[in-house]
């Protein structure tokens, strides 16, 4: 719109109250049109405050309060020709903008697990409910990032893969509310190593460990072995030594911790015909990104199941679908 501009004939604008919009009234208002014609126009500009203001003229108390709303309306005057002038009466305007929350969220406990040579997962928390994204590179420039999870939760994790081996990450964490602050966090991390290092360390079962034929719980020859599976077996079958097993009869699997940075690469399994065994039995060796090792136990054998993983992995579930009748020995991890 192009002027020149005139003022109503008060010279001033005029402020009204109380706010109703439902019946075209507004806190201020002023009329202006091009000079010289029968075009005119009114302006509201509506204010909203986190106050009482009181019923004055004056368009702020003082002090003011925060404004936390305001919105402007045009709106066109009718003229009939005969002098009679006209406003169409809106109930609800439609261009309010909200300028309330402008605080980001407050990220902190920004954290991430044991990276593995290809990944990790990065976990953090806000003060209020907010999304979960992770942006990170090779540099602080990034270049990659998570898929956005737009759930408005207060305890974040996000995990990245396809990472290179032994190399420095940089990451950024990103939360926004639901008013679309961004807060943000900055950290790094290493991939481990692709491939292990070090010698083979072989665990034969045979001294070190609880009494014999007893739970085999918590941590023993440096793995951890945790306290519902697990069992330190004598002499059977095709061993002539101590072996684990598991502990009951209704338990078909069980988890071990190796040390941190190292990965299974073999065991023995045995399948001796003792009272109660169902036949042959099937051994499942399972670690998370690694190929699941499976292989046949037959009645009266002795098997060596071998991974052929690579990276470190060092969170391993075995599983026996015979239950407590395989028994292990001659773990071997790097």
């Amino acid at each position: 719109m192009q002027g020149p501009w005139r003022r109503s004939s008060t010279g001033a604008t005029r402020y009204l109250s109380p706010l109703d919009t439902d019946t075209c009234h507004s806190q201020s208002g002023e009329i202006i049109g091009p000079v010289g014609t029968a075009n005119t126009y009114v302006t509201f500009f509506d204010r909203w405050f986190d106050g009482t203001r009181s019923n004055s003229d004056a368009p702020f108390p003082s002090p003011a309060p925060l404004m936390s709303h305001s919105r402007l309306i045009v709106q066109p005057l009718s003229f009939d020709g005969a002098g009679n002038v006209s406003m169409p009466c809106v109930s609800r305007w439609s261009l309010d903008i909200s300028t309330g929350d402008t605080t980001p969220p407050a990220i902190s406990n920004v954290s991430h697990d044991t990276p593995s040579s290809s990944g990790t997962t990065i976990t953090w928390v806000t003060d209020e409910a907010s999304t979960t994204q992770v942006e990170y590179g090779l540099t602080t420039a990034y270049g990659s990032s998570t898929t956005l999870n737009s759930t408005l939760v207060t305890s974040h994790s996000a995990s990245l893969s396809g990472l290179t081996a032994s190399r420095t990450y940089f990451f950024r964490v990103r939360s926004a509310d639901a008013a679309g602050n961004v807060g943000t966090a900055t950290g790094s991390f290493q991939t481990a190593d692709g491939s292990a290092s070090g010698s083979p360390t072989t665990v034969d079962f045979n001294s070190g460990g609880p009494a014999t034929n007893s739970n085999l719980n918590n941590t023993f020859w440096g793995i951890q072995w945790g306290t519902t599976a697990w069992y330190y077996s004598g002499p059977t079958g095709g061993f002539s030594t101590n072996s684990i097993s598991f502990r009951g009869s209704t338990i078909t699997s069980g988890t071990l911790t190796l040390p941190g940075g190292t990965r299974l690469v073999s065991i023995r399994a045995t399948n001796p015909a003792d009272t109660g065994n169902p036949g042959a039995s099937t051994v499942t060796i399972a670690c998370s990104g690694q190929p699941t090792v499976s292989q046949t136990v037959n009645l009266n054998s002795t098997v060596t199941l071998t991974t052929g993983w690579t990276a470190p992995c060092n969170v391993v579930t075995i599983t026996s679908s015979n239950n407590w009748h395989t028994n292990f020995d001659d773990l071997v991890y790097q």
